[in-house]
């Protein structure tokens, strides 16, 4: 057992979190999410060492009905995994275009086409982000222990056969809308500064590594833009957006 006071205990949690969501989608527009939350084994016990709650109960997950529009609460079940405590809860809605995930800020359209295929229209309305003061002025290595471990996902799967697609995120019938992992990022960045340190080729190399780790360090801060992140998606890992305010995918019912 790690031995950390409380107030660090509360912020660490911000970085050893899974929030993973998976909606399911029929061609009449109703559905199912799925929506997986984990946290590192040890911040699960310090949380309930310190009476602070449970995070993984029935209770929080209808808590959670509010933040995702129109949709009834089906049933949760255990999902963990090695180092992990977690739980997926289950969600159903009846009209896709009634979800608002408040989180991501996300809003849904369907439309059937003259074909009979049906065309998916995903919007998530971008925010100019404000630095992160606060990480900002943290020690590196306190700044990394704070995003450890953190991801984010947010996943559509049609019942049907993919047609195309805007977003190059497609792997059969799901389509990834945002995928954030800070450990690949992490990971990147630790390999660019390695390289870094070493003499560059050329002066080319060099400008390279210092534009992506620039990029890299802006995303971490909050500070970087839509630009900044389509830059930093050409060349890292750990990152997956269509880079476009809005998505859409026409796939052909079963």
């Amino acid at each position: 057992m790690r031995i950390i006071t409380l107030a660090p205990a509360v912020v660490l949690l911000a970085g050893c979190v899974e929030d993973l969501k998976v909606i399911r989608l029929k061609p009449d527009g109703s559905g199912t999410i799925l929506y997986t939350r984990r946290m590192k084994d040890w911040v699960v016990e310090t949380l309930r060492e310190n009476k602070l709650g449970n995070e993984f109960t029935e209770e929080k997950a209808r808590e959670r009905l509010a933040k995702l529009g129109e949709v009834e609460f089906v049933s949760v079940e255990k999902a963990n995994v090695p180092g992990w405590e977690g739980m997926t809860a289950i969600y159903s809605f009846k009209d896709v275009t009634k979800l608002k995930l408040d989180e991501s800020d996300t809003v849904f359209a369907l439309e059937k086409l003259p074909n009979g295929n049906r065309q998916l229209t995903v919007t998530s309305r971008f925010k100019a982000s404000k630095p992160d003061n606060t990480t900002a002025k943290l020690p590196e290595d306190v700044a990394k222990a704070l995003m450890s471990g953190l991801k984010f996902r947010l996943a559509v799967e049609v019942d049907g056969t993919v047609v195309q697609c805007s977003s190059p995120h497609v792997e059969g019938p799901v389509l990834t809308v945002m995928e954030i992992d800070f450990d690949q990022l992490f990971a990147v960045e630790a390999e660019l500064k390695k390289k870094a340190a070493r003499e560059p080729a050329t002066l080319e190399e060099a400008k390279e590594i210092i534009e992506t780790l620039r990029l890299l360090e802006a995303l971490r801060g909050g500070g970087g833009t839509l630009e900044d992140a389509g830059k930093a998606l050409q060349k890292i890992k750990g990152f997956k957006h269509a880079l476009s305010p809005t998505v859409t995918l026409e796939f052909a019912p079963r």
